[in-house]
């Protein structure tokens, strides 16, 4: 049985995705594919106290917020978008 989970992305995620230059959108992907590969042996950063179902994933400039269906085997991304926009940097 493969250790890999599923990238499923919201309809937000993956629009904003769509909206990115290919090259920082690639490496987007590339990242999440290697997460979605080591997701059992990482550990995962929750958003913050009060959104502990919620992680974060920084990737450069941008930071990725996802959920872990463990049951499912899939990671749900829910937001991405530039540090400066998400954190108000």
């Amino acid at each position: 049985m493969s250790n890999r989970y599923a990238v499923l992305f919201t309809a937000n995620a993956e629009s904003y995705l769509k909206c990115l230059d290919k090259h920082v959108a690639n490496y987007v992907l590339e990242k999440l594919n290697w997460l979605s590969e080591h997701a059992s042996f990482v550990t995962h950063h929750p958003v913050s106290d009060w959104l502990n179902e919620y992680y974060r994933f920084r990737v450069g400039a941008y930071c990725i917020f996802y959920r872990l269906d463990r049951r499912e085997h899939s990671l749900v991304v829910e937001i991405i978008g530039h540090r400066r926009d998400i954190y108000g940097e």
